[in-house]
């Protein structure tokens, strides 16, 4: 799941999202939600290895302080961001966007998808 939201959904808001909603004047909200995206990227780092490593290995006491740690301040950044997307973004992106574009990026989502997953 974290793969996924790594590889797929940050870069799709970032590349096909975010440069329309800067064309409609909200780089302030994209350019805080890209630097989210930045933190969250940076916790994945660490918390995909070390997760891997638990399951082959298990935790020692620092490992799994350092991975609890890690865990927490991700929960709380994709809470407060999530929250910013849905209320500054998600819900006002049809009127923004149109309904069209909404399901033509629905279609490249899918697409981008497929070809990053590959």
């Amino acid at each position: 799941m974290m793969n996924s939201e790594v590889h797929h959904h940050l870069p799709f808001e970032e590349k096909e999202l975010f440069p329309k909603l800067d064309e409609l004047g909200f780089e302030d909200i994209t350019g805080m939600l890209f630097d989210e995206h930045e933190a969250i990227r940076s916790l994945a780092k660490a918390i995909i290895p070390a997760a891997n490593e638990a399951l082959a290995n298990g935790f020692n006491e620092d490992k799994w302080s350092k991975f609890f740690d890690n865990i927490a301040e991700l929960i709380g950044i994709i809470i407060f961001h999530v929250q910013k997307e849905e209320m500054g973004v998600i819900s006002r992106l049809e009127m923004l966007l149109g309904a069209e574009s909404c399901r033509e990026m629905a279609v490249v989502y899918r697409n981008f998808i497929g070809e990053t997953s590959t």
